[in-house]
């Protein structure tokens, strides 16, 4: 994981010296983990990367290879932006065409302040990146809908239900712009309620003798709550952590990190709209 890391370090550097981009190119790198000598002309190579929702909480990610030959091998590594690869795992690639390899990751569970994904390849026996993409949970038709919101702290939260997706929106002064967002977990039956709330009350932990929660953002009194998946008393040990679901008596789950962003970023009184 080290050397890994250090070689994406080293890879970006090499990017911001030649200029090429943020994400597509090859540079290769050799069995001790250091980049080739050509990696100025190496990282123009047009590769693209791509990621879709394939629905369920699951996201495919692939890579369409401009010279595929010679290539064996695939690897997609991916984590949540927000906790330096603490959740980085890597998937074995599908060859779905000569020149295009996917594979199919829980984005529930790697989407924390987004997405990131690099493809590695192996071609000829030796290390190659193909490339480095991000992808964010931002909706279209979430963003839609909150131009027609308003806010008294020019900060909205929405929930659509129908999907488990939260989605956290500033005004500039002329329309709200996506900030963060990921799925969450809601009212197993339906029970999480729709309409038109404000942020509340805010603490740092609340439970019972089964479980804990952390980092609660009320949005109808103390009734419905943003707060974290459930962990085991007392501890950062998740109980359960599912997220995308229809699970919860009303409150809405997130990932622990989001529900503390909330909890920072989304001021008491921000507009929170839930649909379906």
């Amino acid at each position: 994981m080290k050397k890994f890391a250090e070689r994406i370090a080293m890879l970006l550097l090499v990017i911001a010296i030649v200029g090429s981009g943020s994400f597509g190119g090859v540079a290769t790198v050799n069995a001790e983990g250091e980049t080739s000598a050509n990696e100025a002309e190496a990282l123009v190579v047009p590769n693209q990367m791509y990621e879709y929702d394939c629905g369920g909480g699951t996201a495919c990610v692939g890579v369409l290879i401009a010279d595929p030959e010679g290539i064996t091998d695939v690897t997609f590594y991916v984590w949540g932006a927000a906790n330096e690869q603490d959740d980085i795992i890597a998937v074995a690639g599908t060859k779905i065409a000569e020149n295009q390899y996917e594979a199919r990751v829980d984005a529930t569970a790697h989407m924390t302040g987004g997405m990131l994904y690099h493809a590695y390849a192996t071609r000829n026996g030796v290390s190659e990146i193909l490339g480095m993409a991000s992808a964010t949970m931002e909706n279209a038709n979430m963003t839609q809908i909150a131009q027609t919101l308003t806010s008294p702290t020019g900060t909205i939260v929405l929930v659509d239900k129908s999907q488990n997706i939260f989605g956290i929106y500033s005004y500039d002064g002329t329309q709200y712009n996506y900030v963060r967002g990921n799925y969450c977990t809601t009212g197993a039956g339906g029970c999480t309620p729709t309409g038109t709330y404000s942020i509340g009350r805010k603490g740092y932990a609340f439970g019972t003798a089964d479980y804990t929660c952390y980092y609660y953002s009320g949005f109808i009194g103390g009734k419905y709550l943003f707060h974290s998946v459930l962990y085991y008393p007392g501890t950062f040990k998740i109980k359960s952590g599912k997220l995308g679901r229809y699970l919860s008596h009303g409150c809405i789950r997130l990932d622990i990190d989001d529900a503390k962003f909330l909890q920072d970023y989304v001021l008491s009184g921000s507009t929170v709209y839930i649909y379906k």
